[in-house]
């Protein structure tokens, strides 16, 4: 996440930290190849931002989003965008934008190209050595059936000094353990993240993950 880091945990399977812009200023032109390169990568949230909450107002990861309410038009304007910086030296917004661009065109989650978005954020930590784009990578590693090298990575995430109370850190490594149905350690890091936010809707959310882990446990 060396362009935005908080929009790790949304990519592969939670919500987007981002506010995108309401219009461009005169000077985000295609034909500025940097500038280009970031419109690439901004189209993206933007793009989703219909299907970031549910009708009630609920925070929606990235796995259960209505797809259908992505906007084609803005997906098609960031591809633009990113055509145009081509002939440009590659650039983390370049990557960045890739890997935006891989998940917008993904007919579901399931079907993202994970080993793809795998090789990008490995590009993006040669000689970038960086905690949140190796949490990305842990998070494509996982959905990309590599789990065991996603949990070293986020074993060795969680003796930085940092990430180690960063509540995206514990939520995901908690809702990994969801999926791979050891609910007690489930619980043990989401009752980590949701004493690590301030934010109500955040707050809600993960409660939400650790009711219905509560209800599977009394069945």
């Amino acid at each position: 996440m060396s362009a935005n880091t908080n929009d790790s945990a949304d990519r592969h399977g939670f919500y987007n930290a981002e506010e995108p812009r309401s219009e461009q200023p005169e000077e985000f032109r295609p034909e500025t190849a940097p500038t280009s390169t970031v419109c690439a990568f901004a189209t993206r949230p933007a793009a989703r931002l219909k299907a970031r909450f549910s009708a009630n107002g609920k925070l929606l990861d990235l796995e259960n989003q209505d797809r259908s309410l992505w906007q084609g038009d803005l997906i098609a304007l960031g591809k633009y965008y990113l055509e145009q910086s081509e002939s440009n030296p590659i650039s983390n917004f370049h990557i960045e934008a890739c890997i935006a661009y891989t998940h917008c065109v993904a007919s579901s989650f399931e079907n993202t190209d994970w080993p793809l978005i795998c090789q990008l954020y490995s590009k993006l930590l040669t000689g970038n050595a960086n905690p949140f784009i190796e949490l990305n990578y842990a998070i494509a590693l996982y959905f990309s059936g590599t789990k065991e090298k996603a949990f070293d990575i986020l074993s060795q995430l969680e003796k930085h000094p940092y990430l180690k109370n960063y509540f995206l850190l514990n939520a995901t490594i908690g809702r990994f353990y969801v999926k791979e149905s050891n609910l007690d350690l489930a619980l043990h890091y989401l009752d980590k993240a949701i004493h690590q936010t301030n934010s109500a809707l955040e707050k809600e959310f993960i409660g939400s993950i650790i009711d219905e882990i509560t209800l599977k446990r009394r069945e």
